[in-house]
C-alpha cells in the first residue's frame, strides 16, 4: 500500500517476556505499526509468519510489544521485527527501546534475502 518499513533481526538471551516500545517522545513518524514475525518476512504476505502485532500499543499512535503482553521467544533463536508506517506517506525517524534481554541488529548485519533487501528501499 505504499508504506514504509524496516525490518531488524531480534533475539532474546533468556526465556522471559520482551519489550519492544517505539520511543513517542524522540519519535517524528506520526503512525507505527510494529509486527514480530518467525521467519523472513515478505511485504507482498504481510501476515505469513506472524507471531505478535502491534498498531497503538504505546504513546499516541505508536507501537509496544510491552511485558503485559507476554512475548516470551526462546533464547538465542532469530525473529524479525518489522517497524512499519501505518500509512503511505508518513516518514520520519523513530528510535526503539527494548528490554535487557533483547538483542536487535540492523538487516546489514544480518543474512537477509534480496527481498527483504528491495523491500527497505521502495
Amino acid at each position: 500500500d505504499g508504506s514504509s518499513y524496516l525490518a531488524f533481526a531480534i533475539k532474546s538471551t533468556d526465556d522471559q517476556p520482551i519489550e519492544l516500545i517505539v520511543d513517542g517522545a524522540v519519535s517524528t513518524m506520526n503512525d507505527t505499526w510494529m509486527g514480530l514475525y518467525c521467519a523472513d518476512f515478505d511485504p507482498a504476505l504481510p501476515l505469513e509468519n506472524g507471531v505478535f502485532a502491534d498498531d497503538d500499543g504505546g504513546i499516541g499512535l505508536y507501537s509496544a510489544i510491552t511485558v503485559d503482553d507476554n512475548v516470551v521467544l526462546p533464547a538465542g533463536e532469530q525473529f524479525w521485527l518489522v517497524l512499519s508506517s501505518y500509512g503511505p506517506g508518513d516518514y520520519g525517524t523513530f528510535t526503539i527501546d527494548t528490554s535487557d534481554n533483547v538483542e536487535l541488529f540492523s538487516v546489514a548485519n544480518t543474512i537477509a534475502n534480496w527481498d527483504m533487501v528491495k523491500g527497505m528501499y521502495r
